[in-house]
């Protein structure tokens, strides 16, 4: 009982008692003086309890809550002043929920990626070292054949590498430790700097190279190396998937307030049921095929992170053996 109420009800009871020695035993007014005090009395006694059983209810579901028991809202018939404290507890404990379903999305997520990353780690280790042993253990027949497990080996070291150097780059993207620095640039010139970078590749694969880049500056706020690493995932995204299709192209064009740069291919293309997921960190649709091709899948994952730094974002429409387009958005200066 707060101290005013307190208050009120001991100057009502020293009412009632000069009433009782000032007034004649028969006069109306000590009656009704009697009266009033006693209900007033009655209305904060009971006014009380229900308060103080509010409180027990409120605690008595709030340790379920406490429990583990989060489907469980604070329920009091009430309309008084605890109605906006109980709105307010059943808001809280909808987003403990909120967070406790993210916490369980991100633990399955995360022994998903960890599963992915021992594979994608363990196999180029465990071919290092069967290579290594061989060498050692004198298996290999001439100068010839040691020099091939060499290169071997190399190779695999190399990609370890490369994957052990994409996750640490995602992970201080996303861990907001990646400082990007953030300058005018013209996106058709980087575009076709990458593209040229490509060539010999393109040209390995016997690929049939489609361009389609505007002469007059795209002018873009970004990061020079970042640009330049989404740009170049995407077409080498290209070339390991869409090679089957013989083709692969680039267009750059303006867009309302934007310019979109555009990567496509003819190839196998990703099926309706994985394009929710593409660019999930580690995902990779077909275990059998896509590894063999793209390895961690991690390419797609940073570029994502990239390009919302930049303020845009990037795009997939797949029609398998039609064609596939990767698409990233930037906003125009």
């Amino acid at each position: 009982m707060k101290m005013t109420e307190k208050r009120f009800l001991a100057m009502t009871g020293l009412v009632l008692i000069l009433a009782l020695f000032l007034l004649d035993s028969n006069h109306v007014t000590r009656q009704i003086i009697l009266i009033l005090t006693v209900v007033i009395w009655l209305f904060f006694i009971l006014k009380s309890r229900h308060e103080e059983r509010i409180v027990d209810i409120v605690n008595e579901q709030l340790s379920d809550v406490l429990n583990g028991n989060l489907n469980r809202r604070i329920l009091v018939d009430s309309k008084g002043k605890y109605s906006d404290f109980v709105v307010r507890v059943n808001e809280l404990i909808d987003k403990l929920q909120d967070e406790a379903i993210k916490n369980k999305q991100y633990e399955a997520s995360f022994k998903r990626v960890m599963s992915n990353i021992s594979h994608d780690i363990r196999t180029p280790l465990t071919s290092i070292l069967g290579y290594a042993e061989a060498l050692k253990d004198g298996l290999a027949e001439d100068d010839e054949e040691r020099e091939k497990y060499r290169e071997i080996m190399v190779m695999k070291a190399r990609r370890l590498k490369k994957l052990v150097d994409k996750l640490f780059f995602l992970a201080r993207l996303e861990a907001g430790e990646e400082e990007l620095d953030f300058k005018v640039y013209d996106l058709a010139e980087v575009t076709r700097e990458c593209i040229i970078d490509f060539l010999p590749r393109i040209n390995k694969e016997d690929l049939e190279l489609k361009t389609e880049i505007p002469e007059q500056e795209c002018l873009i706020y970004a990061d020079h190396l970042a640009l330049e690493r989404m740009i170049d995932n995407l077409i080498s995204n290209s070339i390991n998937y869409g090679k089957e299709g013989g083709i692969i192209g680039v267009k750059l064009f303006r867009q309302e307030q934007k310019y979109v740069l555009q990567v496509w291919d003819k190839g196998p293309g990703i099926t309706e049921d994985k394009l929710p997921h593409i660019f999930n960190r580690l995902y990779v649709g077909d275990k059998s095929v896509e590894r063999q091709i793209s390895g961690s899948g991690l390419g797609l994952a940073i570029t994502r992170r990239l390009i919302e730094k930049h303020n845009g974002r990037i795009t997939v429409d797949s029609k398998p053996y039609e064609k596939t387009i990767f698409s990233l958005h930037f906003p125009a200066i």
